[in-house]
């Protein structure tokens, strides 16, 4: 991807480590590509005073060897951006919130047909009711684009501009916890938009067959075996509606219910540098058209860190889950993911992070329709280093590379990017 990601850890006040955010696509463009690092806090909030407002945000040159992720024909070309930013921050003891205004635009020089500026904010906190009820709640709004050949089912290459979307995901719930027992109950919805693109050479690529809301909600219930051990079973619900009921290119509804049953183990506190959180069990999406195949799999969610020294950090996770495309005879796509990295502050004022990710996405397609199934494999790594001008103000230099291999050929690709930047993080 060539716009920013998350490379430094966000805050994470809830849930065992797990977002309260709809598991399925949260990354809208999600194809196990990177996006540049964001610049955000990574310091404990301040004592005094209660709450306050930081500004911070990045500005960057990167090249691209791929920018239209194309076998053969590639195309480079520098992006210059610019990401301000800022972050509310509070300490009212028990109670936690945040949030974040960001902006983000893309300058290419030689094909300003991609240019793009991105609206980002989001926030979350949590309320305590008393000292073992709290209530928890969550949002994410945003107005972003999807680059060129970075959708996960038909890279539209075709196209004469980044497609623009509109999002809209909130999430509310319980948690109790009185170091004996645990307890949380969530739900919320995601609300997706896709805008139409111009082809090149004329016509309309048509992404109102991405459209929907999708409506999630989980309870989990554990025992701590230990005062830092938890186990626990987990069941999760989700209905995902289509607003353009006759799919543009499969002509069927790709409406459908899912669910998930699963047992977890979970180690350390929510915050604390050493922290693990694992589970898995069975997932099953059934697709209200007949003629899309229903699915059913193992499912997988393992997050961790581990503070090897004060000096370096290990990271990783794994993820298996069902995930929706427009792929024509396709209901959807078995996603699995390994994710590995590692921070070390080599020096006092050096650091650098690695991170690696592979991402296996198969297809499940109806044999009627005529269409082959597809499996696509996707490696993609970064290593970055930073370094400390003074204070806050980061300089750093990172490497990106993604190599996408697929039963069809025609969406196989690689790219190489570097990036140079300044950050204020905040």
């Amino acid at each position: 991807m060539l716009t920013p990601g998350l490379h430094a850890l966000l805050f994470t006040g809830c849930v065992l480590c797990h977002p309260l955010y709809a598991h399925a696509q949260d990354r809208a463009d999600d194809t196990g590509v990177p996006r540049l690092p964001d610049a955000i806090e990574v310091k404990q909030a301040e004592a005094s005073p209660l709450a306050r407002v930081v500004l911070g945000g990045s500005t960057g040159l990167m090249y691209s060897d791929n920018i239209y992720r194309a076998k053969t024909g590639r195309k480079g070309d520098f992006i210059a951006t610019a990401a301000p930013g800022l972050s509310l921050r509070t300490d009212m003891k028990q109670h936690e919130a945040r949030a974040r205004l960001r902006v983000e635009g893309g300058k290419y020089f030689d094909h300003s047909e991609n240019d793009y500026v991105d609206v980002r904010a989001d926030g979350r906190g949590k309320y305590a009711i008393n000292d073992t009820l709290s209530l928890l709640a969550d949002a994410d709004l945003r107005r972003d684009h999807v680059d060129i050949g970075s959708f996960v089912d038909n890279p539209d290459r075709g196209a004469a501009e980044p497609a623009i979307y509109h999002q809209a995901a909130g999430n509310i719930g319980l948690r109790a916890d009185n170091g004996a027992y645990y307890g949380l109950v969530t739900t919320g919805l995601n609300y997706l938009n896709y805008d139409n693109v111009d082809a090149r050479g004329g016509g309309t690529i048509i992404n109102d067959d991405r459209d929907r809301t999708e409506w999630n909600a989980k309870a989990r219930t554990g025992v701590y075996v230990t005062p830092q051990w938890l186990g626990y079973i987990q069941g999760t619900l989700n209905r995902r509606d289509y607003r353009t009921q006759v799919d543009s290119t499969a002509l069927f509804p790709k409406d459908s219910d899912g669910y998930g049953i699963g047992l977890g183990m979970a180690y350390g506190e929510e915050k604390a540098p050493t922290r693990f959180d694992i589970n898995g069990g069975y997932l099953a999406q059934n697709y209200d058209d007949p003629f899309l195949p229903d699915i059913a799999t193992l499912g997988l969610e393992a997050e961790g860190r581990w503070q090897v020294s004060d000096a370096f950090r290990l990271k990783g996770g794994a993820t298996r889950g069902i995930e929706e495309n427009t792929l024509f005879g396709a209901s959807g796509h078995i996603m699995t993911r390994l994710r590995a990295g590692f921070d070390f502050a080599f020096a006092p004022q050096w650091s650098l992070q690695g991170d690696a990710r592979f991402t296996h996405n198969d297809f499940e397609v109806n044999p009627v329709s005529g269409v082959p199934g597809r499996t696509d494999k996707v490696v993609d790594t970064s290593l970055l280093a930073e370094y400390n001008i003074a204070g806050d103000y980061y300089a750093g230099l990172e490497y990106i590379y993604v190599n996408r291999h697929s039963t069809d050929s025609t969406v196989e690709y690689a790219s190489n990017a570097v990036v140079a930047r300044i950050s204020l993080k905040y």
